[in-house]
């Protein structure tokens, strides 16, 4: 903000000017008539302008809390979804898909035969087994895994609101707390 001094005018008013006006003429908005404004150096024995700057409104902490609130709901939500869309479907589903709904009478013969081919081909590659592991029992502890972390992010998503919400609840008790003090006398 540029320093802005009193230009004083015959007819007893103040013309506020500026450094970039020295030399010019400007006009008395009182009584109209043209005011040379001084050099530079003689500008500086005139009475400064007092302006009020504008304050921009200050973070306090409430706002802050908000903001870290708002940031770790976004965080959690984000993850949520991402490990939401990736998950895919139950490998107990994807067994129906592919082999059909297991009836009701079917022999212990024939269903150690659909467990023998789903230890050796599997159901999904994109799970790793590790071995002595069967490939189905794998297969479900990732899956398992996978929709646990779902429900982790989740909870952080929730904790990111409460953050906010005692940021939103402490906001207006800062705010009269701020409108209360006064200043200090000078001594």
């Amino acid at each position: 903000m540029s320093t802005r001094f009193l230009l004083p005018c015959s007819c007893g008013e103040s013309i506020p000017v500026s450094r970039s006006q020295s030399g010019l003429e400007v006009t008395c908005p009182q009584c109209q008539q043209p005011q040379r404004v001084p050099t530079w150096a003689k500008l500086q024995a005139l009475p400064q302008l007092q302006e009020e700057s504008p304050q921009r409104p200050s973070w306090g902490v409430a706002q802050l809390v908000v903001f870290v609130g708002v940031v770790v709901f976004l965080f959690g939500a984000a993850m949520a979804l991402w490990k939401w869309i990736s998950l895919g479907p139950s490998p107990m589903a994807e067994m129906e898909r592919l082999y059909g709904p297991l009836p009701e009478d079917i022999p212990p013969a024939a269903t150690l035969m659909v467990w023998e081919q789903i230890d050796r081909e599997g159901l999904d590659p994109r799970f790793p087994v590790p071995s002595g592991v069967s490939r189905f029992e794998s297969l479900y502890g990732n899956w398992l895994a996978h929709r646990n972390w779902i429900w982790i992010w989740l909870g952080v998503a929730g904790v990111g609101v409460l953050i906010a919400a005692v940021g939103l609840l402490e906001a207006p008790r800062q705010a009269r707390r701020a409108g209360t003090r006064r200043p200090a006398a000078a001594n």
